[in-house]
C-alpha cells in the first residue's frame, strides 16, 4: 500500500509505504566444519530464518528547480528478532 499526495505548491511530495513481505523459498542454514588437526567433517544446521516480514516506509520528495530534486527516505523492515533500519538520499537532475 502506498499513499502519496502532492502540496498546494507542487513542490513537495510526501508518500508513505507499507508493505508485508514474504519468502518462497527460504535458505537452508547450514555450516560444514572440521577440525584442522584431523578427522572427518561434521555439518551444523543454523535456525530457519523467518518467511514472512512488513516494511515500513516514508519518503519526502522536493523540487528544488524545473529539472532538480531531492528525494529522501527511511524504510524499516522487520521480522521475528530482526529489525533493520535504511536511510537514502537521492538527487535527480531531469534532462
Amino acid at each position: 500500500v502506498r499513499i502519496a499526495e502532492t502540496s498546494q505548491a507542487d513542490d513537495f511530495l510526501p508518500e508513505i509505504h507499507v508493505m508485508y513481505l514474504y519468502d518462497v523459498k527460504t535458505p537452508s542454514l547450514q555450516v560444514t566444519s572440521s577440525f584442522t588437526g584431523g578427522g572427518g567433517s561434521f555439518v551444523s544446521d543454523g535456525p530457519a530464518p523467518p518467511k514472512g516480514g512488513v516494511n515500513f516506509g516514508a519518503s519526502l520528495t522536493a523540487l528544488l528547480a524545473e529539472d532538480f530534486m531531492v528525494v529522501g527516505g527511511y524504510d524499516l523492515e522487520a521480522k521475528k528478532s530482526y529489525i533493520s533500519h535504511a536511510a537514502s538520499l537521492k538527487f535527480k537532475w531531469l534532462f
